[in-house]
């Protein structure tokens, strides 16, 4: 009677290697193929109107203007060198996008740094939460999404959080 079979490292390694490649080879065949996204054009979209930088940060001001910060806090005015070097070209809002996205983390920030989640400083920052929920920057950059809303209704009912884990993620310098 014989014992039992040994297999060879070297046979191992090269089963191993062979279903892997297998795996790779089908893995990309199965299913219907990725569809080829249609092109953007100005007639696609309402906003087509492209800026240069000093476009972009005009934009930024107008509307860093309109919205209430929190107490002592101020919005960063963006920099040539935030964005590379050489000239850049802009979408017609997206100096408006960077004021509204920087201006939501504020009041994350303001929101998180309340020691009574029942305050009027807490609801002001809830409601400031809310209003972006209603700028272009969300519906249109963002497309109304439905995390962040639920993100802000749950802060709203004390449940802070998505929103800490959002300011740790996308509000840092």
């Amino acid at each position: 009677m014989a014992g039992p079979r040994l297999v060879s490292a070297r046979h191992v390694g090269g089963l191993v290697l062979g279903s892997l490649l297998v795996l790779i080879l089908t893995g990309c065949s199965i299913g219907s193929p990725v569809p080829v996204s249609p092109e953007v054009s100005c007639a696609a979209v309402d906003d087509c109107e492209w800026t240069d930088f000093d476009g972009m940060v005009a934009d930024w001001e107008r509307t860093a203007d309109t919205l209430e910060l929190p107490p002592g806090a101020s919005l960063r005015e963006p920099e040539r060198g935030d964005f590379g070097e050489g000239e850049q070209e802009f979408s017609g809002h997206y100096g408006e996008s960077i004021a509204h996205s920087e201006w939501f983390c504020l009041w994350e920030g303001e929101l998180l740094d309340q020691s009574d989640p029942d305050g009027t400083e807490a609801a002001t920052a809830i409601a400031q939460l809310r209003l972006f929920l209603e700028t272009r920057t969300f519906t249109e950059d963002y497309t109304g999404d439905v995390g962040i809303v639920a993100m802000v209704d749950e802060a709203a009912d004390g449940d802070l959080d998505r929103l800490r884990n959002d300011c740790d993620v996308n509000c840092t310098e």
